[in-house]
């Protein structure tokens, strides 16, 4: 038998910054997998960290991504500490293009970036032009962020398990969970095929496949994957700065490589990345940065986002447990969100006050109702 203070099961950035945040609070944690820690859509995204949050109107939500954003430095520097892992952090700014020409909405945009005080630049056509040389802007004005940044998203995965590592905390990975047991609103023993697990507390931290999981406790938690399709090309010199058109991006890495992206498909978890849907990136790309045309595609990959119904991400007890808790749900958000949701969760569990309300995000709010116990 396995004993620890805390099981996390889920071993991506929601589930790794909780048992980071735990086990510098003293607590003993361990980290469930049923593959490699990290190999699924913490590993997939394009590491991008916005300096807020404007498109969804909950001020809740709002409020959490500013937190999270705040959060970012310090905490890079703290996995530095931990780790010697160098996660690419670095403040590289944006360039937000309106999806049209002429679009009310990049400004309603604008407005918004200022009334929550998140630096701001508008850019004209001659700045647009100055940009980069190898810049080609399809509108006249745009939109800059100065405090935008990103980090390299394997070496965070990385440098997040290494921490842990010097923090004591155990992980067990290709772990398939074959029975639970409970007994009294209480999640007592976790059994898989080789091992058995108990913890005062167990946080369901499994992104796309929370709903999939959360039938092992007969409750229904909403949430959906998303497949995001993405591909990597490298130019021969650094392009400075993240590129936004609507849901599309692109994302310059220091060594030249750029992400392009993404799409948003319901397809279920179906892998197959498509080479048409991969020609409309590049087309995308080109489109902005012209010599990508002429570049070969190095890799192409997906991820699968987890969303709920209200695009809201669900962190808390689960109805039913006393010692049952859920972090998921973060759709494109979950890289940039895991400190704030770290932290967040490592309050719940130790009973303080957490920085903000987390009403709003109660797994409460979709009724969810336990069949058996």
């Amino acid at each position: 038998m396995i004993t620890s203070d805390v099981l996390i099961i889920g071993g991506g950035a929601i589930g790794l910054t909780t048992a980071f945040e735990l086990s510098r609070r003293g607590h003993s944690v361990a980290v469930l997998d049923r593959q490699a820690i990290g190999c699924e859509s913490s590993w997939a995204g394009a590491g991008m960290i916005p300096p807020g949050e404007i498109h969804l109107e909950n001020s809740s939500y709002r409020l959490f991504a500013q937190l999270s954003s705040g959060l970012w430095a310090g905490f890079a520097e703290s996995l530095q500490e931990y780790s010697k892992i160098d996660i690419e952090y670095r403040t590289c700014g944006a360039l937000v293009l309106p999806a049209e020409q002429k679009s009310s909405t990049t400004q309603t945009e604008f407005e918004l970036w200022q009334q929550q005080k998140i630096p701001v630049e508008r850019l004209q056509r001659d700045e647009l032009i100055a940009f980069h040389p190898k810049f080609r802007s399809p509108v006249d004005e745009a939109y800059f962020l100065p405090t935008q940044a990103q980090v390299r998203n394997p070496r965070y995965i990385r440098a997040l398990k290494a921490a842990c590592d010097q923090l004591g905390v155990q992980f067990y990975e290709h772990e398939q969970i074959r029975e639970i047991k409970f007994h009294h609103g209480q999640v007592t023993d976790i059994l898989t095929e080789t091992e058995a697990y108990n913890a005062s507390r167990v946080v369901i931290a499994t992104g796309a496949w929370t709903s999939q999981f959360a039938q092992w406790f007969d409750v229904s938690i909403p949430v959906e994957p998303v497949r995001g399709q993405i591909a990597l090309v490298k130019l021969p010199e650094v392009f400075p700065s993240i590129i936004e058109r609507g849901k599309c991006y692109l994302v310059p890495r220091a060594d030249g490589h750029i992400l392009i992206g993404a799409t948003e498909e319901l397809v279920g978890f179906d892998r197959d990345c498509e080479a048409e849907t991969v020609k409309r990136l590049l087309d995308f790309g080109a489109e902005l940065i012209p010599a990508i045309r002429d570049l070969q595609v190095e890799k192409s990959w997906c991820g699968f986002r987890p969303v709920t119904p209200d695009h809201l991400p669900v962190i808390g007890f689960v109805p039913g447990y006393e010692n049952l808790l859920v972090c998921s749900g973060h759709y494109r958000a979950g890289l940039s969100l895991s400190p704030a949701s770290g932290l967040v969760m490592a309050q719940l569990i130790c009973g303080d006050t957490t920085e903000l309300s987390l009403e709003d995000f109660d797994p409460e709010r979709f009724h969810l109702e336990i069949t058996t116990n």
